[in-house]
């Protein structure tokens, strides 16, 4: 049954191939050319402790197989995700083979796959319907990032990702799902003929298309952007994401109702001038999410660049204050809230207190 080797494989992760041909004293050439037998995949590798569990969890996917290092079974008391793969497999009827680390790193092409893979058919793109909020990514490609965007979208209640064909990954590959946490298992990715229907879902709801962009792109562009705190956002809102490199298309920008850019501290202070794509989704998530589901919230004038804080109707300044928030919300989740101020130059920290993704 171990029928595949390294030639099947177009493509190995250097970076990672260099530290395992370290590790084996080895030239990478020689790590490259020996020879590790490998099962037959019948659909895809997805690889990673909280891939395999929310696949499992979502039921969106067949199963076939699942390769485990043994010392992962032996685990399974002390950690309680590994003890539901197990059993949901065993209730699944899904084979399970124990595998050696060198034959799961060739399995997966070398990816950290934290001792498990799941053989599985292919997650489709899937259509929903936009109520509240949504993301459109244009040209964005890297797995990392749309990753991560996915996960960050799946945490404070996105409807859902979309793009357009051609202009986006043509599948959702593990490495997107490892990169999200296994969120992309749960959450709907939709694929559209062109921006126009994506924007015709949001207007159908009265919504808001609200695109990121650098202030200097939008002035070559023509197009005035507002600051975060200036934005009010509506009940139903479409997000715009672009690649890093190329940013939104001019035609998509047009398109949009507000344009709004995060504004660095250290303004003229260095060429950092951008966030990347996956963070500008996460405080754009943040934002939208804290406006329409805290139930107390303090008033934050600026996010990334706020100058003083009002709280019970008196400012503090000249003085260090640290504020601690949570706020129950109607979701499982809870976001805290920091502020650092320090003679009124506060600098604004999110952060999050993840539950489990599957909640």
């Amino acid at each position: 049954m171990f029928s595949r080797t390294i030639q099947n494989y177009a493509e190995i992760k250097p970076n990672l191939l260099f530290r395992k041909a370290k590790m084996a004293k080895k030239s990478v050439e020689k790590y490259k050319a020996k020879k590790i037998e490998i099962p037959e995949i019948k659909g895809e590798a997805l690889f990673g402790l909280h891939s395999v569990l929310e696949a499992i969890r979502s039921g969106k996917r067949d199963f076939h197989s699942i390769y485990l290092k043994k010392a992962i079974e032996k685990r399974a008391d002390s950690d309680t995700r590994i003890r539901e793969i197990l059993e949901k497999i065993q209730e699944l009827g899904i084979k399970m083979e124990s595998l050696t680390d060198d034959q799961l790193d060739r399995l997966t092409e070398y990816q950290l796959h934290n001792g498990i893979c799941m053989d599985a058919s292919p997650l489709n793109f899937s259509n929903f319907e936009t109520r509240n909020l949504s993301i459109f990514v244009d040209r964005v490609l890297d797995p990392g990032n749309l990753g991560a965007i996915g996960r960050s979208a799946w945490y404070f209640g996105a409807d859902g990702i979309c793009l357009v064909k051609g202009r986006g990954p043509k599948t959702i590959t593990p490495s997107m799902i490892k990169s999200s946490c296994g969120a992309l298992e749960h959450l709907p990715v939709q694929q559209f003929e062109n921006f126009h229907e994506f924007r015709d879902s949001i207007k159908l709801n009265s919504g808001e298309l609200v695109a990121t962009c650098d202030p200097l792109a939008a002035e070559k562009a023509g197009i005035t952007v507002k600051s975060l705190n200036e934005w009010k956002p509506k009940k139903t809102v479409g997000i715009v994401l672009g690649d890093e490199g190329v940013g939104i298309s001019k035609e998509i920008l047009h398109f949009c109702d507000t344009v709004i850019s995060i504004a660095p501290i250290r303004e003229h202070q260095s060429s950092v001038t951008s966030l990347n794509v996956s963070v500008v989704a996460g405080i754009r998530h943040a934002f939208y999410f804290t406006t329409f589901r805290y139930t107390t919230l303090l008033k934050i004038i600026q996010l990334m660049n706020i100058v003083q804080m009002e709280f019970e109707q008196e400012i503090f300044a000249n003085s260090y204050l640290l504020v601690a928030m949570s706020a129950q919300v109607q979701t499982p989740q809870q976001v805290g809230v920091k502020v650092l101020m320090e003679n009124i130059n506060v600098k604004f920290i999110l952060s999050i207190d993840e539950t489990n993704v599957s909640q």
